[in-house]
């Protein structure tokens, strides 16, 4: 607030607030004064130099709208008009405040729509990254461990993460639990193994992306009693039930009432998430022994792999519906390698129908199936479906999101509230754990893929899906060698597909049924032409 001559002695007052009505009013119901009893106020009396600036210090807000209101000196009751002094938009700045992660990523293609959704999913991010991945810049500003793993790969593919990974797999130290779900800190409610498996994935992560083999074996020993924890939550059917789930998935209809409170999940339970990242982390942990000459470790962990697949499978399959009960069981099932191979195309149609039929083309994924829908469907020949999700029309999609709720960033559960019946919103409206789905624009759309055999992008895979409803597409990426570039267009029946490949590495296209599939792709700039299908 700068640039205003008022009287000294005048007290000023802003209101921050995620939500306001139509009249203006603002309703700061959202931030967690239900817990706290408290909102985001900040109070301050002009001194004697004029003309008055402020800024608030050791402190940030998350907000999307102000409330100002002043106290003329000698006044006990607050003033409306500011004595006489008129004020404007342009006298209030906003500033971002967040961690310097450096961008290492872009995604641009040929719809606004799309854009705006990749942009929505990246502001909501960095409003939520100060020192450490926040569930939320309002309320409680923790660094929730299933959270930071949610949005982990986005975050990887459009910024510089990785000191600040590093710092944050330190703050697991903090915490004397073995699976806290939360870091740095000291709080209550840790037997939540599908959050606390952030740990083993980060950690991986940072190899992919960086190839820091040291960075592994610093946290190497903490991984290993997690993941013995972990698995010694198995049940008797081999089944892990501890765990959160796929919180904070979509309600049918806005405002209708939920199984249990808050971001209890609807459609994929604790069973079903936990289970399947033990197998999933399992996994990882056996491609990081190996890497550590862990050979022992190794096939302890491929073991653990090979049982957890089982009693998933054995559990949780619906032999004839061939699903595993939601459309995040499904894909993590067809991501994490646990259906059997003469299975995977009847679950994968499955999956496709569950999207297209069931939830009318939207996605009804929570917190944690963000990630793994969008990969399971375009993997798998759906990736117009996975695609479609992002412009189902309707609760609870995006034209949802921006058109009836006005939203700008992501909301922590869309069906918590219904604009037609309830007066603001209660629960937090800037939530980056939903955003898992952005890694699939680069990943998916644009192709560009790690290998493990080749961290820090030695050699990469280059497999985009080119959907019908983009014209084009471009991807950049900052990998530790120089820029990796995918950019492709349509030219009629045919793709130019436009490819950088930095010095010292090598490429490898995936493109079934192309001419180019298999093609190593060597340091420089490529161009190839890929024809549609008819």
């Amino acid at each position: 607030l700068s640039e205003l001559s008022i009287l000294p002695g005048t007290a000023i007052f802003l209101r921050y607030s995620e939500w306001a009505d139509q009249e203006g009013r603002i309703n700061p119901s959202s931030d967690g004064a239900f817990a706290t009893g408290v909102h985001q106020v900040d109070a301050y009396v002009i001194g004697n130099d004029v003309p008055a600036t402020f800024r608030p210090s050791f402190t940030w807000h998350g907000f999307r709208y102000v409330e100002v209101t002043g106290m003329p000196p000698g006044s006990e009751t607050t003033s409306q008009d500011w004595v006489g002094t008129s004020l404007s938009p342009e006298h209030l700045v906003g500033h971002l405040v967040r961690s310097n992660v450096a961008t290492r990523g872009t995604f641009e293609c040929s719809d606004a729509h799309l854009n705006r959704v990749h942009q929505t999913a990246l502001w909501t991010y960095e409003s939520n990254l100060i020192s450490l991945p926040s569930d939320c810049p309002i309320r409680e500003r923790c660094g929730w461990t299933g959270d930071a793993h949610a949005a982990l790969t986005m975050s990887n593919l459009n910024f510089d993460m990785a000191g600040l990974w590093e710092k944050y797999l330190d703050d697991f130290a903090t915490n004397p639990a073995v699976s806290p779900m939360i870091v740095p800190g000291l709080r209550r409610a840790n037997n939540h193994p599908d959050w606390a498996v952030a740990q083993i994935l980060i950690a991986w992560e940072r190899f992919l992306y960086d190839g820091d083999k040291e960075s592994l074996r610093r946290h190497y020993p903490r991984m290993t009693k997690f993941l013995q924890n972990f698995e010694s939550k198995r049940k008797p059917n081999g089944v892990v039930r501890a765990g959160f789930g796929d919180w904070c998935d979509p309600v049918r209809v806005p405002g209708q009432p939920r199984v249990g409170g808050r971001g209890t999940p609807q459609q994929t339970t604790p069973a079903i998430t936990s289970t399947g990242l033990l197998v999933h982390a399992s996994d990882v942990m056996a491609q990081i022994a190996e890497t550590l000459d862990r050979k022992k470790d190794a096939n302890r962990y491929q073991v653990l792999n090979a049982e957890v697949k089982d009693a998933f499978h054995r559990v949780f399959f619906d032999e004839q519906a061939k699903t595993y009960g939601s459309q995040t069981a499904d894909s993590m099932a067809l991501s994490f390698d646990i259906v059997p191979e003469s299975d995977i195309p009847a679950v994968a149609e499955s999956l496709n129908l569950d999207v297209l039929n069931h939830w009318k083309g939207h996605a009804s994924v929570g917190a944690l199936g963000h990630r793994w829908l969008y990969p399971a469907l375009s993997d798998h020949g759906y990736a117009e479906t996975a695609l479609g999700t992002f412009y189902a029309k309707g609760h609870p999609g995006f034209h949802y999101l921006f058109d009836q709720l006005r939203g700008t960033s992501l909301w922590e559960r869309k069906g918590a509230f219904n604009p037609a019946t309830m007066p603001a919103p209660i629960r937090s409206l800037s939530h980056p754990f939903q955003g898992g789905y952005d890694a699939w624009f680069y990943q998916g759309l644009g192709g560009i893929l790690p290998d493990a055999s080749a961290p820090g992008y030695k050699h990469f895979v280059l497999a985009p899906s080119f959907v019908d409803r983009l014209d084009w597409v471009k991807v950049n990426f900052e990998s530790r060698y120089g820029m990796i570039q995918s950019h492709w267009k349509k030219d009629g029946d045919q793709i130019q597909w436009n490819v950088t490949v930095p010095d010292n590495t090598t490429a490898t296209v995936k493109l079934s049924g192309s001419d180019h599939d298999g093609k190593t792709l060597e340091p420089g700039s490529h161009q190839l032409i890929v024809k549609l299908p008819r």
